[in-house]
């Protein structure tokens, strides 16, 4: 049984049937709720991964940057917004983000000996090293600059001004309110 859903957890369809079949033919629904295409890549994205409890955690937020990471442009800036009210809710993904900062040498220990959480430390490094992260959250400063490495805010039209301040230029901005449920894909 597939169920499609969208960011309310309503359900919209549910398939059955033949295992492939009734996959395939929920992916392509979930394809056409889910992917939207953008015409010019962003020099800032605002994202939020579409409140609680998709926000709960840092963990869990991340997938909203990563669904959408494809629509920004190099050295962009990511401004996510995520409450966080239960810190960052998987310590292996804070102990491996820790232990290997960098993108590669994540990978490299994640082919070796994978553990769940491991995935989110990677894609934060990966994203970090293409663009300047600011978390508007209720996450202490100390741990998301100095652990972390990202940038805080404590409103949106703070981390925003900072941004438009330090880019000096015309920007192009994009918000995206439900990154959970959203993948962005530049115009093919």
């Amino acid at each position: 049984l597939n169920l499609v859903i969208n960011q309310r957890g309503e359900l919209l369809r549910a398939f059955s049937g033949d295992v492939e079949r009734a996959f395939m033919t929920a992916a392509e629904l979930s394809r056409k709720i889910s992917f939207s295409y953008v015409k010019e890549k962003a020099n800032i994205l605002v994202v939020s991964p579409g409140g609680y409890p998709q926000d709960s955690n840092l963990f869990r937020a991340l997938n909203s940057l990563i669904y959408c990471a494809e629509i920004l442009k190099r050295k962009g800036h990511l401004i996510l917004v995520a409450e966080c009210s239960e810190g960052y809710g998987n310590e292996v993904f804070i102990d491996w983000f820790k232990n290997f900062r960098d993108a590669k040498s994540l990978e490299k220990a994640i082919k070796k000996k994978y553990t769940y959480g491991a995935h989110q430390a990677y894609y934060l490094a990966k994203i970090l090293e293409k663009a300047e992260v600011t978390l508007v959250s209720t996450l202490p400063d100390y741990y998301t600059n100095n652990l972390l490495g990202i940038k805080t805010a404590k409103a949106v039209n703070y981390a925003l001004n900072a941004v438009l301040n330090e880019v000096k230029t015309k920007a192009n901005v994009l918000v995206v309110p439900f990154g959970n449920f959203t993948l962005l894909n530049p115009e093919q």
